[in-house]
Formats: C-alpha cells, structure tokens, sequence
C-alpha cells in the first residue's frame, strides 16, 4: 500500500509532529510505502523517515505530473519516485488550511487532485483538522468540493465540525476527532541538560499577523511572562516552533530584563520531550499547547484562532487562555494560581485524566481508518 503524506512539513514542529505520528501508526509493516512532495522536508531528512518523493507539481493554480510511464517505474523505485497514480491512500493532515482565512485556491487544488486519485480507486481521508468559516462565496465553492472528495472527515472541535456539516450535511463518514499527535512518544535529547523548574516560552508570529494583537503588545507579553516565570522561582527558556518565529524570539530576548535562552530543536519528538520536563509552559502554538497539555503540564496560553478554546474545553482548562486585550493586569495572579502548591498537583492530576481520554478518542479514530483500509 502507497500512502501520500499530505500537508505536512518539517519546517512547523507541530506538522512535523503529526507526520511522524502519521509514519509511527504504520510503524513495522512492511507492506507500507510512504511519499510526499519535496515540501515536506530536505532529502535527506525524507529519506531518513522513509518518505519517496511524489511527482507532483502546479502550473497555474492546477495539478500537473508526469506521464505515467516516465520515469520509468524501475528507475522511480532506484530514485525513490512515486507516481500520483500508484498512491493508494492519502492523509491529509492541513491542521488548519481550508476556510476563509486562506485562499480558495488551496482548497479547489486539493479537490482537484483527490479527485483525480479517486477516480484511479485511491482513498483519501482528511485527518483531524479545523475547518472554516466558510462565508466566503468562493472558499464554500471550493471546500464543498474537497469535502465531496473525502472517503473519511474528522474535523478537531464543534467550531470545524458545524461549518462541515453546513456545507454537505452530517454523514456516517464525518466524525468529530481531536488532534492525534498526544499518541506519539517523546524523546529528550541526550546532551540537553534542563535545569530544575524549566519554564518553556513557546512563540508564535500568526498571533500578530491573524489576530489584531499589535507587535509591541503581544512582545511585550512574552517579556512579562519570562520575568514573572523568574520571580516565581521557574527557570524560563525560549523554545521556538518554527523558523519564522525566529526574528520575534530575539526581539523578545532583547526586551527581557532577565537572561533568558533560546533552545533550538530540530526534531520534533525532541521538542514534545522537552516540554514534557518542563513545570509549566507558556504556549502560542498549537502543538506546543498540545504537547504540554497531553504531558500533563500546566500552561498558559494565547491563541489566534477558535482552535485553542476547544482544546482547552477538553482539557477542562479554560483558564489557561489569556486574552491579549493590552491588559496585563491579570497576568502575575493567573500564573501564581497554577503554580500554588494547593493547585498545581491537582492540575496536573487533571490534565493527566483528560490526556488519557484524548488519547483514547484518537485510537478510535485510528480504528476508522483501519477499518477504511481493510475494506
């Protein structure tokens, strides 16, 4: 069986971190081949997970490839090549891609190209994700599209799953399943040594391009969050997700009134490790938020979109939202509630529960795709 492995990447930790638990759910059979388009990573970084490189190109806004027969399959297996046509089965793991906050395009390509598969007898499912809003005229046209291609839909939270029932109804193959990543193992790496009460910052650049958040405030709260990690005895580091959050980790360096690292981690796995050792976390990324939550680690957090209020509601932490009004007035008493002795225990006791339930929901979606493909 050929898996395409689609809208992922290793330049975002967290869509590194959903291929990798994509790659670790077939882990052991040899019966799996996986490929993806060069976006996905360097080739060298393809080749060590195991992932050939997909034909797959655009002209224009469409679909292109080559003919069938070329190259031929001898010498696609010699270089590691697949066919568009030899894919059995796609994941499609966007995160978050299609609704009005993107182009139409994305969308009306993805439908074309799944279409293109499906009519050559491949399955295509799109892994839990968010969707919408669908206001746009366009962006409905060509997401009702791409929903129609799918043979499985699991939209993450009831914001995604209201907005795919409202452009092709509630179907049997439409299932509301959180993010999956919390059924992948971390590592730490061997030569990190943390230090005792390890607080990770974890930055996000969309929270001023998506969000109406000014770049000076939202920096500005990143300062007041390290110096009030210090003041209560944690051990704060800046732990970047990807690299265009580079340039606002060394403005935020810069503003801080205390010596705060930067700990830069290429592997994912690693990252997710990291954040498992640490006291409590302070999360702007989506899978970083994951990764704490799931690890039972208390965080604070800010986000750009509905994504992050669901995933705390599961958590049963709605709390840990700090909305980013201009107002830090409430920031130093939202901290030092969760790290009260008479609290933190109790939060992670609690984060720990519903991590397990999290984890239980995403097998069950497993399940369904097994079951897909077996059928």
């Amino acid at each position: 069986m050929n898996i395409e492995l689609r809208m992922v990447s290793h330049k975002n930790k967290g869509a590194e971190l959903m291929l990798r638990s994509m790659l670790d759910h077939f882990d052991g059979r040899d019966d799996v081949s996986f490929a993806g388009r060069q976006n996905i990573g360097p080739r060298d970084r393809r080749r060590a997970l195991g992932i050939d490189t997909l034909l797959f190109g655009t002209h224009r806004g469409r679909f292109v490839t080559t003919p069938r027969h070329l190259p031929p399959a001898p010498l696609r297996r010699r270089l590691k090549l697949m066919h568009p046509s030899e894919v059995d089965l796609v994941l499609d793991a966007a995160g978050f891609a299609y609704g009005d906050d993107w182009p139409a395009s994305r969308a009306r390509l993805s439908a074309e190209y799944y279409k293109n598969l499906r009519s050559r007898g491949a399955k295509v499912i799109l892994m839990p994700q968010s969707f919408g809003p669908f206001t746009r005229a366009d962006v409905r046209d060509a997401a009702r599209d791409l929903l129609r291609q799918a043979d499985l839909i699991f939209p993450r939270d009831d914001t995604a799953m209201q907005a795919v029932e409202e452009l092709v109804g509630p179907a049997d193959h439409i299932s509301q399943s959180p993010d999956f990543t919390p059924l992948i193992h971390a590592e730490l790496p061997r030569d990190l040594v943390l230090p005792e009460r390890a607080a990770a910052v974890i930055p996000n650049q969309k929270m001023i391009q998506m969000s109406a958040t000014t770049p000076d405030a939202y920096e500005a709260f990143l300062v007041k969050v390290i110096e009030i990690f210090a003041e209560n005895g944690l051990s704060p580091f800046l732990l970047p997700h990807a690299s265009q959050d580079a340039p606002l980790v060394e403005r935020v360096r810069a503003r801080a009134r205390v010596d705060v690292p930067v700990i830069i981690e290429n592997d994912a796995l690693n990252l997710k490790g990291i954040i498992g050792r640490c006291h409590m976390t302070m999360c702007s990324r989506f899978h970083g938020l994951v990764s704490s939550l799931s690890q039972g680690i208390p965080a604070l957090s800010t986000g750009w979109s509905h994504k992050y209020r669901h995933l705390l509601e599961e958590y049963e932490f709605p709390e840990s939202l700090f909305e980013l009004d201009g107002d830090l007035s409430g920031l130093e008493e939202r901290i030092a509630t969760m790290l009260d002795k008479s609290n933190y225990q109790e939060l992670c006791a609690k984060l720990s529960r519903n991590a397990d339930s999290h984890r239980a929901s995403a097998e069950q979606m497993w399940s369904r795709i097994d079951q897909l493909i077996a059928n």
